[in-house]
């Protein structure tokens, strides 16, 4: 369930740095925002492992596949977005 949350969370902050995007440069901010994404996936990804080693208990190697997952679901819409925009 903690899983679904970030992922719902990680896709906020992904629309809304497509929206800020969208508001800063038009369709080009969109791709720009794709991009920015990026970072900001990874960083939430990287906090959601240390929780889930420091306070949860797991190891890292436990927590890799989810970290993996929290990054990667919304990542991968991302560089697709920023892929068929960039064209």
């Amino acid at each position: 369930m903690h899983t679904i949350k970030i992922l719902a969370m990680s896709f906020l902050l992904f629309g809304a740095c497509l929206l800020a995007g969208r508001l800063l440069n038009g369709s080009r901010g969109i791709a720009f925002g794709a991009l920015i994404f990026l970072p900001l996936s990874v960083i939430v990804a990287g906090i959601n492992m240390y929780f889930g080693v420091k306070r949860g208990g797991y190891s890292p190697m436990q927590e890799l596949p989810f970290f993996l997952i929290v990054f990667l679901v919304p990542a991968i819409p991302a560089v697709l977005t920023w892929w068929k925009i960039h064209q």
